[in-house]
């Protein structure tokens, strides 16, 4: 008759996963014996939230900027070819849907590991609304020929294109292990 009982040690684990386990546990064992200090980590962010508010505003976010961008026939609303109104149609519309994630990132839980990240996307966000509002404005004076349209336009183009850098610094700077996705502007940006 086989023996009954409880087994003690490592002896008892006996299933397929546990004999994986086993030459690891003696390896930690033996290193604890020895005066060897094991240290394990386990990185755990709550970021359900955040990573959740992320990818529904950055769909829209792509959405509507994919109007900046030449596709069949259409040059793209804001290039050579495009027409005024649908420039500042798109650029309005991409401006409020950053709005939204701008206000979003400021009253979502940021998970302490993406502060960096959060702080630097935030400062990037804002700066492509104020070229894109600007851009916008410049556009609404019609066949104006006044020298601070021309300089409004310019201003607004500036800071559109210092903003890509900035999204792709901020998104850098998520860790590695917990990039949110999509990263920004995944569909292509050229406002």
């Amino acid at each position: 008759m086989p023996a009954t009982g409880v087994r003690f040690g490592l002896g008892a684990i006996r299933g397929a996963p546990g004999r994986r386990l086993r030459p690891l546990l003696s390896a930690l064992l033996l290193l604890t014996l020895s005066g060897c200090s094991v240290g394990v980590s386990i990185i755990d962010i709550d970021d359900g939230a955040y990573i959740t508010m992320w990818a529904r505003d950055w769909a829209v976010v792509d959405r509507d900027a994919a109007a900046f961008a030449p596709s069949g026939s259409n040059p793209g609303a804001c290039n050579t070819g495009g027409t005024k109104i649908g420039c500042y149609q798109a650029s309005m519309q991409v401006a409020d849907d950053l709005q939204a994630l701008l206000t979003d990132l400021k009253t979502t839980s940021t998970p302490s590991q993406f502060a960096t990240a959060n702080a630097t996307l935030e400062q990037a966000v804002e700066l492509d609304i104020t070229g894109l509002n600007l851009r916008a404005q410049s556009l609404t004076a019609a066949e104006s020929t006044s020298p601070d349209d021309d300089a409004m336009f310019s201003q607004g183009m500036a800071s559109i294109h210092q903003a890509p850098p900035e999204f792709s610094t901020a998104y850098a700077e998520f860790p590695s292990y917990a990039r949110p996705s999509p990263t920004p502007f995944a569909g292509g940006y050229a406002g």
